[in-house]
This record gives C-alpha cells, sequence and structure tokens, in this order.
C-alpha cells in the first residue's frame, strides 16, 4: 500500500467560517432557543394581554426562523 498525501498545504486550508455563516449559525441557535423557552412557558401565563402578547411573539419568531433558514 502506498501512502496518500494530500496535496494541499496546511496553511492553505480555512481555519475558520466566514463571517455570515457564523452570524446565521448563531441567530438561528438564539432563536431556536427563545423559541422553545416561549412554547414551554406561554401557557404559564394566565389568559390575558401577556398570554397572547408571549403567543403572539413565539409565532412572529417562528417566522423569523423560517426567514433565515431559507
Amino acid at each position: 500500500m502506498s501512502n496518500i498525501v494530500s496535496e494541499r498545504a496546511p496553511e492553505e486550508v480555512p481555519l475558520h467560517y466566514d463571517t455570515i455563516t457564523i452570524v446565521l449559525h448563531w441567530a438561528t441557535v438564539s432563536l431556536v432557543v427563545v423559541l422553545w423557552i416561549l412554547g414551554q412557558t406561554s401557557d404559564l401565563w394566565p389568559r390575558g394581554v401577556i398570554h397572547d402578547t408571549s403567543w403572539s411573539f413565539h409565532v412572529t419568531l417562528g417566522f423569523v426562523l423560517a426567514a433565515v433558514l431559507l
């Protein structure tokens, strides 16, 4: 068997992702965490303005997450 060595020098390999990819990643992570928390806690509020606002915020952020993913 022969040893196959990569023709690409180590210094040519990018060491990190570009800024847009990093921002989209952390935006997705943040939105998923906030949406999960809102989804788990929105029923704890009594029916009324706070409950309706938290649910509307949850739905709006869901649409924002869908846009980020697209």
